[in-house]
Formats: structure tokens, C-alpha cells, sequence
């Protein structure tokens, strides 16, 4: 499970290393593809990211997480990806996900955008955090199980705009029986402790769920963004995890 960071630290970031992230497709110029949106959407401190192919060879290197990413019919190299990373990242864009595997964590995305734009603002949050919440140890630990993720993206102009657009959208894509929801605050105005409580109170009665909050702040943004992501079942075929 995810867990809150303790009262006595305001912001616990769980790890000061920096984060060797890899990003692998089958062709090397998907990964760079996502490798630049994420780049777009600013500077991202303590991690460095690694396009790589399966059409090239690899360094010899273990990675702290490694993103699979889409592609219809390319077998998925469960055992490669098992010698790569601690945690294994595995993503599919608009069509179900043929196989979960335990020990791997599943996405459904809408499109690559949608892909990119959550990853970057996790991994901001991640490497200069300013929303207390997430304690980043449990993240690490954690494991949803046989389940797929989902997120939803919203905006405002403030934190209580962007939460009630938030909500009108999981009107439409309501969380699914799922136990916990991730909360990234992308704050680019100034967010109170009402405010922020106020938040985690609506979104946990509209999704059902415990929601754990995290984010980042930018001095010189415009509005509030948010990104909702959870859990739910899938009815899809399961497999083991190769290790």
C-alpha cells in the first residue's frame, strides 16, 4: 500500500539518489519520441533518463525503473525486462492490455501525451516535492498487483477549480473499485492548507478511495493542475513474472 509520510516531516522524499530511469520499445525512436515530451514539460531534478531500442544493444547497467512502452504487436521481453529494474513500467494506449503479469505494474493510456504528460509531473514531484503527502519509500515497495492503471488529467485556475473539474470528469470515468488513488498537484498558484484538505476530502468521497497527495510548485505558473491515478481490476488473463 502507499503510504502517508510521517507528521514529523512536512516533505519526506524517500530517496536523494538520482533516479536512472530507462524508457525501452521496440525501435529506439518511440522511446526518444516520449523521452522529448517529457523533457517539454520542464526541468525534472534527480533523474536521468535512457532512451533505448530492442533494435540496438543495451548498456550494461541496472536501472531503478524501466517504461516499456506500446506497441501492438511486439511480444513483450518479460525477461529482460525483469534483468533491467526494480520496477518494471509496462503501458498500452487505448487497446486492453493482453496479459498482467505479477511483479509488473500495468497502464491503459488514452494516447502518448497522456502518457508523457503524467510521468513528467510524477517525476517532478518525485525530485523536488512541495505538496506533503506520499512518502516515496512506499511507492518504491509498493505493488498494485493483478490490477490497471488509469489516470485523468484536470485544470483551473485554482486548487478548488481544478478539483471540481476533476470530479465533473470522474462522473464520466469513475475509479473502478479501487482501494487507493495517486494526487499529483501541479500547483502554479498559491495553495492553501484549507484548500489542499478540502481536496483530499472531495476527491476521496467522489472516488471511493484513499487518496494520496503529492506534487510540485512553479513560482511563475499559471493555474492548478491535477492528475488523478489508481487501480482497478481487470479482467484480463494473468501470468507470473518471470524473474
Amino acid at each position: 500500500m502507499l503510504q502517508l509520510a510521517g507528521s514529523g516531516s512536512r516533505i519526506v522524499m524517500g530517496e536523494t539518489v538520482v533516479l536512472d530511469i530507462a524508457l525501452l520499445a521496440p525501435a529506439k525512436v518511440q522511446a526518444e519520441h516520449l523521452l522529448a515530451r517529457i523533457r517539454q514539460a520542464g526541468n525534472i531534478e534527480h533523474a536521468r533518463f535512457l532512451a533505448l531500442g530492442m533494435d540496438e544493444s543495451w548498456p550494461e547497467k541496472y536501472f531503478h525503473e524501466v517504461h516499456w512502452l506500446p506497441n501492438s504487436n511486439a511480444a513483450l521481453p518479460r525477461q529482460s525486462l525483469a534483468s533491467l529494474a526494480a520496477i518494471v513500467h509496462i503501458h498500452q494506449c487505448r487497446l486492453p492490455l493482453r496479459e498482467l503479469h505479477s511483479g509488473f505494474r500495468h497502464y491503459i493510456w488514452d494516447s502518448s501525451k497522456q502518457m508523457a504528460g503524467f510521468w513528467a509531473s510524477l517525476y517532478r514531484a518525485r525530485g523536488n516535492p512541495a505538496i506533503p503527502g506520499l512518502d516515496w519509500n512506499s511507492y518504491t515497495n509498493w505493488s498494485p498487483g493483478l490490477r490497471v492503471g488509469r489516470s485523468l488529467h484536470a485544470h483551473g485556475t485554482n486548487l478548488a477549480e481544478a478539483v471540481e473539474s476533476l470530479s465533473a470528469r470522474l462522473h464520466d470515468n469513475p475509479c473502478r473499485a479501487a482501494v487507493q488513488a495517486l494526487l499529483i498537484i501541479e500547483a502554479g498558484c498559491p495553495v492553501t492548507f484549507g484548500g489542499y484538505v478540502d481536496a483530499l476530502e472531495r476527491l476521496g468521497r467522489v472516488t471511493g478511495a484513499e487518496v494520496i497527495p503529492t506534487g510540485w510548485q512553479e513560482v511563475q505558473g499559471s493555474g492548478c493542475g491535477l492528475w488523478l491515478s489508481w487501480f482497478e481490476p481487470s479482467i484480463e488473463r494473468t501470468f507470473e513474472r518471470i524473474n
